[in-house]
């Protein structure tokens, strides 16, 4: 969904609709998680992006609201094999409940220029998503890649191979190498 106006000159509720509520603190107790998805609901979020293991949880409580589940795989560090990611993603989608899934890319692959390998990667995750009509959002964990722009693993650059997945999020998840900084 493309914004029709600036976001300074939406309201709450109408950027609260481009806006996933993140319910994926592995610390998080059931009560906790119940109570983040149940805000991203109360605020009208776009979807509540959650951890596999609290899918059911989800889909209770997004029940018959316009808030819709996303779910990650291989979060936070994309290490699986590409076989584990594709059961990963086939599990999550045939449930039917998930709008979208956040694969995270393979970012020692990236860093080491594997870029057919990670293509293939995320290409078999996307595929198996879109049988399912789930959309695909690939991370990529900024903190662990330059920010030399000129190189062609910088994650600018490298995000525009990431052919068939609807977005690709450039973000620091926290749970990386060095954690998030706003210096780097």
């Amino acid at each position: 969904m493309k914004p029709t106006k600036k976001a300074s000159e939406m309201t709450v509720w109408e950027l609260a609709a481009y806006i996933d509520q993140s319910v994926l603190k592995p610390e998080f107790t059931q009560a906790e998680i119940r109570k983040y998805i149940q805000e991203g609901i109360d605020f009208g979020c776009a979807t509540v992006c959650v951890n596999p293991a609290s899918l059911d949880i989800a889909s209770e409580l997004t029940r018959g609201t316009a808030t819709k589940i996303c779910v990650v795989c291989d979060f936070p560090f994309g290490l699986s094999t590409t076989r584990s990611k594709v059961l990963q993603a086939e599990e999550y989608c045939r449930r039917g409940d998930v709008a979208e899934l956040d694969v995270v890319a393979n970012y020692g692959w990236i860093r080491s220029g594997m870029f057919a390998e990670v293509e293939a990667d995320i290409r078999a995750v996307t595929e198996v998503c879109h049988k399912f009509g789930v959309a695909v959002k690939v991370i990529f964990e900024t903190d662990a890649l330059t920010m030399d722009r000129s190189n062609p693993r910088h994650p600018i650059r490298y995000r525009r191979r990431c052919t068939g997945c609807v977005y690709r999020s450039l973000l620091c998840t926290g749970r990386g190498i060095a954690g998030c900084s706003l210096g780097r």
